[in-house]
């Protein structure tokens, strides 16, 4: 778990000694939602009733976020993998 989660966690105990997963949630773990750079932990107290404490997310530790590949045509064909091979998978050779 990140320190940003724990830092979050902890929080929430210190608001409220008593924490406990939203109802839907089957964990902590699922209890987190990023939203404009920040993280969200939403948790219930010992009254049932919902709260969120959220922490800024730094910036240089985001995980980037991979981008579809563009599709080759042909790529799944038999023609289209012999050529890869012949060729090293280098582009513009395929």
């Amino acid at each position: 778990m990140g320190t940003l989660k724990e830092r979050l966690i902890r929080k929430a105990i210190r608001r409220h000694s008593n924490i406990f997963p939203c109802e839907t949630k089957a964990g902590f773990g699922r209890s987190f939602t990023r939203a404009n750079g920040r993280l969200l932990f939403w948790y219930n107290s010992a009254d049932d009733s919902t709260h969120v404490v959220s922490g800024k997310i730094n910036p240089s530790r985001r995980i980037p976020v991979r981008k579809p590949q563009a599709k080759v045509q042909g790529a799944g064909t038999a023609a289209a993998t012999a050529r890869r091979r012949r060729n090293g998978n280098r582009p513009g050779l395929n």
